[in-house]
This record gives C-alpha cells, sequence and structure tokens, in this order.
C-alpha cells in the first residue's frame, strides 16, 4: 500500500497509507496539476468517521509518495531517474 509521508515547516511529521492509485494515467495527471496549483493537500481520514484534513501548502515542507504505480505522468520540468545520496 502507498504511504504519504508530509514534513512540516515546524519538525513534525504525518503519514498515511493510501489506496494503490488507478492506472489511469491521464486522471492522475490532472490530479497532481490540481494539487500542485491549491492552497491546501486535502487528506480523507478514515480512522475518522467524516473526518478531512487540510494542509495549507505554505505550511509543507516536503512531501514523499511511496511505492506509487510506475508511470505516472509528472510535470515536464520534472527530474527523474535521480539517486539520494547520503552523506
Amino acid at each position: 500500500m502507498p504511504k504519504i509521508i508530509i514534513d512540516f515547516m515546524d519538525g513534525t511529521q504525518q503519514k498515511f497509507e493510501v489506496p494503490k492509485p488507478d492506472d489511469y494515467t491521464t486522471g492522475r495527471r490532472a490530479r497532481l496539476d490540481m494539487f500542485l496549483e491549491g492552497r491546501f493537500m486535502i487528506v480523507e481520514e478514515e480512522a475518522v468517521e467524516n473526518a478531512v484534513l487540510f494542509f495549507p501548502i505554505e505550511n509543507i515542507k516536503c512531501i514523499c509518495i511511496e511505492d506509487t504505480a510506475p508511470g505516472i505522468e509528472l510535470p515536464p520540468y520534472s527530474v527523474r531517474h535521480a539517486k539520494r545520496v547520503i552523506r
């Protein structure tokens, strides 16, 4: 199951397990574009009935999405096939 890890400017972190995205690449690209244009990252939390979390983008330092389906249509300016170097 894919994970979303949100690192906040104040040093705290939130982790979520999310359903695997569909294989419809165009739809996933449209959702990515909408996310990048928005002011909030919005997460519907399954553990709490009818709970929706709104995270202001300006409070987020980094978002990591692990184990996502390959072939997501990233914007053309994205850096691809990078390897993280730990020193």
